[in-house]
């Protein structure tokens, strides 16, 4: 991501309210009624899916929040606070994104990076196993999803 996209995008996420969350702190649970749009400011945050640690964070700017706003769900994932931590928020995060291109323009890009990283991945374990078709076939259909799925007809 260029340099002046974060720069940008900063100067907005920066006039949200800022929260502040202790070690152990739930920030958002997965499949609960939480909503918020949050950008870290600093501190440690983990991600879990399922009970599962898909991540560690601790890059200023991180975003949380962002695909059950997009996608009109409950949070996906469960996102924690390892350390003392300071998040930017928003509850109204929709008319944050439309009235703020270049945060919006941020996120697209965070999003498109983990599709890319995401899709290597998958490309990877799918060399790895090439000799066993019952996993290809299953990862074939997961790469076939995240790179042709689109919903013009709702």
């Amino acid at each position: 991501m260029h340099p002046s996209i974060l720069a940008s995008a900063l100067e907005s996420i920066t006039k949200l309210e800022c929260k502040r969350f202790s070690q152990g702190d739930a920030i958002l649970e997965e499949g609960s009624e939480n909503y918020g749009l949050y950008f870290l400011e600093s501190g440690d945050i983990e991600v879990v899916k399922d009970g599962s640690r898909v991540s560690l964070i601790h890059e200023r700017g991180s975003v949380f929040g962002e695909i059950s706003i997009l996608l009109e769900t409950v949070p996906t994932a469960t996102v924690r606070a390892l350390t003392s931590a300071k998040l930017f928020y928003t509850d109204r995060p929709c008319e944050f994104l439309k009235a703020n291109p270049s945060v919006h323009l941020f996120v697209s890009c965070l999003l498109a990076e983990r599709l890319r990283a995401v899709t290597s991945y998958l490309v990877n374990v799918k060399q790895q196993f090439c000799d066993n078709q019952d996993h290809t076939s299953m990862i074939d259909s997961v790469l076939d999803g995240l790179t042709h799925k689109q919903t013009w007809d709702q």
